[in-house]
């Protein structure tokens, strides 16, 4: 009897565990390039936030570039997919770097000092891209994810 119950018990919390999941929310590749006045952006971090968040199962994905400028999503519902949920996305998309131009050795003794302090940096990042694009309160950016085995999104940036 004992041994039932545990096996009744093991039975209900794999089913709530399994209709709790996101299996059912299908994620589809969005790739792209990044480009700022026609030349390829490289390492920047490109982030989709959905347009309509409030949404039932509504999920960020993001992304960064490559040396060419080109990304590709992961989404936050399953990151072992490449891809975002279909739907309307605001886009941000960012670049920063170390103000001052420390050398590789400066810049380990400081990623260091952040980690001993609690992540707080000893040294300033510098954004590279017009501002208007690096916030998802000021972007004009937006994308379309379809339901379709890839998408292609470039960004020329101006």
């Amino acid at each position: 009897m004992r041994n039932s119950m545990l096996g009744l018990g093991l039975v209900l919390v794999m089913a709530l565990m399994l209709g709790c999941s996101d299996a059912g929310q299908k994620v589809y590749k969005v790739t792209g390039k990044v480009t700022l006045k026609g030349q390829p952006v490289a390492d920047a971090r490109l982030t989709f936030a959905p347009v309509d968040e409030k949404k039932e199962g509504a999920q960020a994905a993001a992304g960064k570039t490559d040396a060419n400028g080109v990304y590709t999503l992961v989404s936050t519902v399953n990151d072992k997919d490449s891809g975002a949920l279909p739907g309307q996305y605001k886009v941000a998309i960012s670049k920063k770097y170390i103000d001052g131009n420390p050398s590789e050795e400066e810049q380990e003794e400081m990623r260091k000092k952040a980690l001993e302090s609690g992540g707080l940096t000893s040294f300033k990042q510098k954004e590279s891209l017009p501002k208007e694009y690096t916030s998802l309160g000021t972007t004009p950016l937006t994308a379309t994810v379809e339901e379709k085995e890839e998408n292609v999104i470039d960004f020329p940036l101006k």
